[in-house]
């Protein structure tokens, strides 16, 4: 099965990791958008506890220069420092920004 396109959301996921995100760039047949906060300061603290001091994607960009990577700086737009409020603001954001029909959570 073929992934046409792929957003993350606040990911979880290290930015840093080039052979990883190059393997997920490849997978994805169009484009893998990368939607950050930079001030999501849940996900910034945890998850550069957990991961010893490494840096999630979901508060910058990914630092892979594939062809099908697009970072998107939701920051000014979400207007917020906590993870859990991204159901809240999303939805919108994806409209607005990339012109997408999405269903109401």
């Amino acid at each position: 099965m073929a992934i046409h396109d792929c957003y993350l959301v606040g990911g979880a996921v290290r930015c840093d990791a080039k052979k990883e995100w190059k393997r997920a760039g490849d997978a994805v047949q169009g484009t893998l958008f990368n939607v950050y906060n930079a001030r999501d300061a849940v996900l910034a603290k945890l998850f550069r506890f957990a991961e010893l001091n490494r840096r999630a994607c979901g508060c910058r960009q990914i630092t892979s220069e594939h062809r099908s990577f697009c970072n998107i700086d939701a920051t000014e737009f979400l207007d917020t420092t906590g993870h859990f409020q991204y159901p809240r603001c999303i939805n919108e954001f994806l409209r607005d920004q990339l012109a997408l029909a999405l269903p109401t959570i």
